[in-house]
C-alpha cells in the first residue's frame, strides 16, 4: 500500500525532512556554543567570586579547601549542563528532538504554515503504516500544499531563542 505513492510526493516529503533536519543540526549546534559561552562566563564570575572570598575573609587551610572543591564541584555541574549534554546530543541522540517536534517550532516562526507541517508528515506517516482513512490523494495533496507554502520560508532563519527552550 505504501509503495502506491508517487515519486513526486516521496522526494517532497524527503526534502522537507532534509530541511527540518538542517533546523535540528543548527540548534544543536547553537546549543553547544551558546553552552560553551555560559560555561566560560559562568566559571569566571564564580572564580572571581571564590577569589573575592579568599582575599577578603581570613579562612584556615580546611575552609579554602571547602570552598575550592566547592567551586570544582560546580564548574563540573555547569561543564556538564552546558557542553557534555548539548556535545552528547550532537553525537548520540542525533534524531532529537523529533520531526514532529521540530516541525511545530517551525510552525509557531511561519504561521502560514502553522500546523500543515505537522500534518503532511503525520498523515504521509500514517498512510506508510497503512492506518485507516488515509487516501493516497489525501497524502499527496497535503504533500504538495505544504511544499508550495514553504518553498519560499527559510526554516534556518528561526531565532536561537526559538531553538533553545531551556535558554529562554
Amino acid at each position: 500500500l505504501g509503495y502506491r505513492l508517487m515519486k513526486s510526493s516521496k522526494i517532497i516529503y524527503h526534502e522537507l525532512l532534509k530541511r527540518i533536519h538542517k533546523v535540528r543540526q543548527k540548534q544543536k549546534v547553537v546549543s553547544l556554543f551558546s553552552g560553551i559561552l555560559i560555561f566560560i562566563s559562568s566559571s569566571a564570575l564564580l572564580l572571581l567570586f571564590v577569589l573575592t572570598i579568599h582575599s577578603i575573609v581570613k579562612i584556615n587551610s580546611v575552609g579554602r579547601i571547602i570552598i575550592d572543591i566547592t567551586f570544582l564541584a560546580i564548574c563540573f555541574i555547569l561543564l556538564t549542563y552546558y557542553i557534555l549534554w548539548p556535545l552528547l546530543s550532537i553525537l548520540v541522540r542525533k534524531h532529537t528532538p523529533t520531526n514532529i517536534n521540530l516541525a511545530h517550532r517551525i510552525g509557531d516562526k511561519f504561521l502560514s504554515i502553522k500546523d500543515l507541517l505537522v500534518n503532511a508528515l503525520q498523515v504521509f506517516n500514517f498512510y506508510i503504516e497503512n492506518k485507516e482513512g488515509y487516501s493516497l490523494e489525501l497524502v499527496e495533496a497535503a504533500l504538495n500544499d505544504i511544499n508550495e507554502r514553504s518553498k519560499s520560508k527559510d526554516f534556518l532563519s528561526l531565532q536561537w531563542r526559538c531553538l533553545l527552550p531551556r535558554l529562554r
